[in-house]
């Protein structure tokens, strides 16, 4: 998933004055971010070989920016790099068969402390495992002084209880026959939804 975004370094505290993102594997196995897309709004990128631990995190840059993250660790240049906007971007991650594995439309206005509205902080994932909640629900400024945790554990990492199943509330036909169903709550994605224990009734 995509864990934290650090779309403006400036004014400089502690952290390099460059962007960068943190992807973490939330997975039980590793994974090659070789077999793994980064997307915007308008391109697609490949990432490189690199071999993400389970529960482990990557540290993705400019490749020209290399210099100011050697003290770092997992660190994943990248030759052609995204361009964070400042006030918000969509980025997802996919697979090389197109499945979406990660998406994320983050806003600045995310940001509720006026003293790091201007920058030099990350918008952290609160909890890379909870899937069903609006993005805005799940991030939020880093908590730090020093403004990201980046290779490391978010700080504002916490875990938020989901007690309660999605409702659907609206189901839909289409005239090429493909059903849409619409849920109460948001769904990160298909695997939230447990398909063998579904029934669709005429």
């Amino acid at each position: 998933v995509i864990n934290e975004i650090f779309p403006d370094p400036t004014p400089v505290y502690f952290m390099p004055n460059a962007e960068f993102l943190e992807l973490k594997n939330c997975s039980a196995f590793p994974i090659n971010l070789k077999d793994i897309f980064l997307n915007d709004d308008r391109s697609q990128y490949l990432l490189p070989n690199f071999e993400l631990k389970p529960n482990d995190y990557a540290l993705l840059f400019e490749q020209r920016d290399s210099l100011l993250f050697k003290s770092f660790r997992n660190l994943v240049p990248l030759e052609i790099w995204v361009s964070l906007n400042n006030l918000g971007y969509f980025l997802s991650l996919s697979s090389k068969y197109g499945d979406i594995l990660d998406s994320v439309r983050y806003d600045w206005n995310w940001v509720k402390d006026n003293n790091k509205y201007a920058g030099g902080f990350s918008l952290e994932r609160i909890n890379s495992y909870a899937n069903c909640l609006k993005p805005n629900e799940n991030w939020q400024v880093c908590p730090l002084a020093w403004g990201a945790t980046p290779g490391f554990e978010n700080a504002s990492e916490k875990s938020i209880k989901d007690s309660l199943a999605p409702r659907v509330i609206q189901v839909s036909v289409d005239y090429y026959k493909n059903v849409k169903i619409i849920f109460d709550e948001y769904l990160f994605s298909i695997d939230s939804i447990q398909i063998n224990n579904t029934w669709v009734h005429d």
